[in-house]
């Protein structure tokens, strides 16, 4: 969704792709860590944390509307940046295949991290949707789905 939405001329951030942006952190000593397929035992033990002086300052070289995508485990920091939240939603069975399928993201290939992910994405919702987030279902077309989050900056 990022990627077609810059194609098509709006300014986006993916917080996924922005380097030294985001990083897994280790809990005990906020030190960056990375491993190529985190297991559960490595998100016990670390938290993926957002650096919001690189996200503010990238968002304010923007003079027009900015779209921010992912999500962070920091959203507590992370939403108040926003005027308007759209919480992109879809079946359980369409993140699996998403996560099983896509080839820009690592994270959440292995098993045991997907069923965490539809774990976590409960929450992620709860907590979004009480903070005045919009859902759109992204079981549809992409472009339908781009069509929908764009009508929100109009």
């Amino acid at each position: 969704m990022s990627n077609l939405l810059t194609e098509r001329g709006f300014n986006t951030i993916d917080v996924d792709h922005v380097q030294d942006l985001c990083a897994w952190v280790k809990k005990e000593t906020s030190k960056k860590a990375f491993i190529p397929h985190p297991d559960n035992k490595f998100i016990d033990e670390h938290e993926y944390k957002c650096n919001m002086s690189i996200l503010k300052n990238l968002m304010s070289e923007f003079n027009d509307h900015v779209l921010v995508f992912g999500s962070v485990g920091d959203n507590n920091d992370f939403i108040p940046l926003f005027d308007v939240l759209v919480l992109l939603q879809c079946k359980p069975e369409t993140i699996m295949h998403r996560l099983q399928t896509r080839d820009t993201n690592v994270f959440g290939k292995v098993k045991e991290v997907q069923n965490r992910i539809l774990e976590w994405r409960n929450k992620f919702d709860e907590i979004m949707l009480k903070a005045g987030a919009i859902p759109i279902s992204t079981e549809e077309d992409i472009d339908a789905v781009a069509a929908k989050v764009t009508r929100l900056l109009e």
